[in-house]
């Protein structure tokens, strides 16, 4: 092998610098060094990867459509990758983050609303909603279990940004409403949601109705737009964090979640005992959420054998019974509903429900700060607005209800009324009518 002039040199000054090298390390001091700086180098690599936000793209999983076409082109925060910083990595921290969350500078005019049964709901009205027009879109939230109107001010405020009025639905008992009735809603009963919304579409008659749930609040959004199809009357419906299995969901609770839930629930009871009667020391009693279940809510719902019960208040039961646009975002590490419960193949079938799974964001997380909107609530506002712009108002506000054709991959929402087999309401009993108490302002 003949080696050029080049060659010749270039390895023989190799040769010195490796001579050189060794004998700098033959020192000990110079051994010290080198090892030493080697050493800080490589932590200063590791810090910086540990510091360094976590980048969390999202995955979408749906049947192709026309819809599903649409919702791609018109909801760029789907493609918007969530970075969570280092501190705000785990599960725990972000489902804190999502529990925790501070006003937004949203203040909220309370209003209650009279039941059939007389019992009362309170109605948490975003300020600055009576300002918009009445042909504006109507944006319904429902809390977590352990949630109100506070964890979803932000929410609020983009709403009204966006020129839509929005109002916090809460549950019997919730947020530190009036309870007049022995009664606690399953996770799964539309009874009182379905006189909300009839309320709602009275009241805000040129208003799309829509719907964002948190939780528990998601639950009991897809079990209404199961239980009542086609005569939903919501335009769209996004659900953060369902558990789309809740009696497994509830019963295998975390130590911690399970002391949140727990205490929330008989908060209710309790804090209404004269209204509860002999249930009160039934609530007392339950150590778990599933004795709870058994000893106080199916009560109330009128149910012998626990079972039965979430038999009939499984938030997918009549999925197949949907008719509006649902979006449903999950976390992969959510510590509350698990991943396994996820129905990849329900999503991947029905042409009307799509699904945002990230790998991290724990339970109603989805932040990247202390503040501010998620990410899962600026995703659920972007399906919301292409939902509103995929079909014109004057369908839904002249029938009272949204008809959908579908055939075959596509599911088609036309504002065109004479090419749909129309769907018309039976007549309601006006006399029944829900009624309002007094507004009552609170900070």
């Amino acid at each position: 092998m003949v080696v050029g002039e080049d060659g010749a040199s270039g390895l023989r000054a190799a040769v010195a610098l490796c001579v050189m090298y060794w004998l700098l390390l033959s020192y000990p001091l110079t051994l010290a060094l080198t090892c030493l700086g080697t050493l800080l180098i490589t932590v200063l690599i590791y810090l910086k990867r540990l510091l360094r936000a976590l980048e969390c793209p999202a995955r979408l999983t749906c049947r192709d459509s026309a819809l599903a076409r649409h919702v791609g082109a018109h909801c760029p925060t789907f493609r918007r990758i969530l970075r969570l910083p280092a501190w705000a990595r785990n599960c725990h921290v972000q489902s804190c983050l999502g529990l925790l969350a501070c006003r937004q500078g949203a203040h909220f005019a309370r209003e209650y609303l009279q039941l059939h049964d007389g019992g009362l709901l309170a109605l948490d009205w975003a300020v600055g909603s009576q300002y918009v027009s009445p042909a504006h879109p109507l944006l319904l939230l429902l809390p977590d279990l352990t949630g109100s109107a506070v964890q979803l001010s932000a929410l609020c405020c983009q709403a009204l940004t966006l020129g839509m009025r929005a109002v916090v639905i809460n549950r019997r008992g919730q947020a530190g409403s009036i309870v007049s009735t022995p009664k606690l809603p399953g996770y799964g009963d539309t009874s009182d949601l379905r006189e909300v919304i009839g309320y709602l579409q009275r009241t805000h008659q040129r208003a799309a109705l829509c719907a964002v749930g948190v939780g528990t609040g998601g639950d009991a959004l897809l079990s209404y737009l199961g239980q009542f199809g086609s005569s939903a009357r919501l335009s769209a419906a996004v659900c953060i964090s369902p558990s789309y299995n809740a009696a497994d969901t509830l019963h295998g609770l975390p130590t911690p979640y399970l002391q949140l839930y727990l205490s929330h629930l008989k908060q209710a009871v309790l804090s209404n005992a004269q209204v509860f009667g002999p249930l009160v020391q039934r609530a007392r009693g339950a150590w778990s959420v599933k004795e709870f279940d058994q000893k106080v809510v199916s009560t109330c719902a009128g149910y012998n054998d626990l079972e039965d019960f979430w038999e009939d208040n499984e938030p997918l039961r009549e999925a197949d019974e949907v008719s509006a646009p649902v979006l449903c975002v999950s976390s992969l590490d959510d510590p509350v509903c698990r991943p396994q419960h996820i129905p990849y193949d329900l999503f991947r079938a029905l042409p009307n429900f799509f699904l945002l799974t990230l790998p991290h964001g724990g339970h109603a997380g989805f932040r990247q700060g202390l503040g501010g909107l998620s990410w899962a609530e600026a995703a659920a506002m972007d399906f919301v607005q292409a939902m509103l712009s995929f079909q014109p108002c004057t369908c839904y506000v002249a029938n009272g209800v949204h008809v959908a054709t579908q055939t075959n991959d596509l599911l088609d929402w036309t504002p065109d009324p004479l090419t749909l087999d129309l769907v018309t309401l039976e007549p309601e009993d006006t006399s029944r009518l829900p009624r309002t108490l007094p507004a009552e302002w609170h900070g």
